[in-house]
C-alpha cells in the first residue's frame, strides 16, 4: 500500500484521531491511539456497553483507566463528574470509538510522542517497529546500534528514511531533500549543503504531523542529525 516510510508518514498526518490523541499526550492525558495492537498493554473498544442507565454506574469502574480516559475525552466530561446521568454521553463515546483504534497509557509522566509516530508509520509499513518490551522504539533506540535501522550517508539521504536530531533526543521521517550543492574540504572531506523536509510529532511547539522544511536544525550537514534506513 505505501512504497516507503514517507508515504506512510503523510497517511498517519491525515489521521486526526491518532494525532489528536498525541496532542492530548503531550497535555498530559497520558494515553495515545494506534492501530497496532501488538503494542505493549494497548486495549481496544469495550466489547459492549450496558443496555440500561442503572447498570452503568457498575459497568464504568470495571472498564480499565485507559478506556475511561478515553471515553471520557471523546464525551467530554471530568471523571469527577460521572454518574448515572451520563450514561448517554459516554454511550455516545463508546459508539464513536472506531473499532481498529487501540488506547495504550504511558502514565501523565510521558508527553513526547515523536517515536509513536515514527513507530506507527513503521507498523503501517509493516516493518519491525517494536522492542523487547514491546513498545515503540525510542528516540535513543534508534539511534543507538539498533540493527533494524541503516545509518546512511550524507549523499544517500532521501524521501523516506528516518532523520534523528537533537543529538538522539528527538526522531522524524524524511519526506524531501533539497541539496544545494557539495564542497570539499582538505580534499578528503566532502561537505554536503541541504535542507530536508520531515514529518514527525512531539514537537515542543506542537504542529504534530506538520511537515516542517529549512528550519529546527533540518539542515543535511548539521552534526546534530543521523540519518537511517529500515
Amino acid at each position: 500500500m505505501y512504497k516507503n516510510l514517507a508515504d506512510a508518514a503523510e497517511a498517519l498526518a491525515k489521521d486526526k484521531i491518532i494525532i489528536n490523541s498525541y496532542n492530548a499526550f503531550y497535555n498530559g492525558r497520558g494515553y495515545f491511539l494506534t492501530k497496532n495492537n501488538g503494542l505493549n498493554s494497548a486495549m481496544g473498544r469495550p466489547s459492549k456497553f450496558p443496555e440500561k442507565s442503572k447498570d452503568f454506574i457498575k459497568y464504568w469502574f470495571d472498564l480499565e483507566n485507559p478506556q475511561r480516559k478515553y471515553l471520557l475525552d471523546l464525551a467530554g466530561l471530568n471523571e469527577r463528574a460521572i454518574g448515572e446521568h451520563s450514561y448517554n454521553k459516554i454511550k455516545n463515546a463508546y459508539n464513536s470509538w472506531g473499532t481498529n483504534y487501540y488506547v495504550v497509557d504511558l502514565g501523565s509522566n510521558a508527553k513526547w510522542s515523536c517515536n509513536l509516530f515514527v513507530g506507527e508509520a513503521l507498523y503501517m509499513l509493516g516493518k519491525r517497529c517494536l522492542n523487547t518490551e514491546k513498545k515503540y522504539y525510542s528516540a535513543q533506540e534508534i539511534r543507538r546500534n539498533n540493527p533494524n535501522f541503516t545509518p546512511v550517508k550524507l549523499k544517500d539521504v532521501e524521501r523516506g528514511n528516518i532523520v534523528s536530531m537533537l543529538g538522539g533526543a528527538h526522531v522524524e521521517i524524511v519526506t524531501n531533500v533539497v541539496r544545494k550543492e557539495l564542497k570539499k574540504k582538505l580534499k578528503l572531506i566532502e561537505y554536503y549543503e541541504g535542507e530536508f523536509c520531515s514529518q514527525g510529532a512531539g514537537r515542543s511547539d506542537g504542529g504534530n504531523g506538520e511537515e516542517r522544511c529549512s528550519f529546527g536544525g533540518r539542515e543535511l550537514h548539521n552534526s546534530e542529525n543521523i540519518f537511517f534506513k529500515v
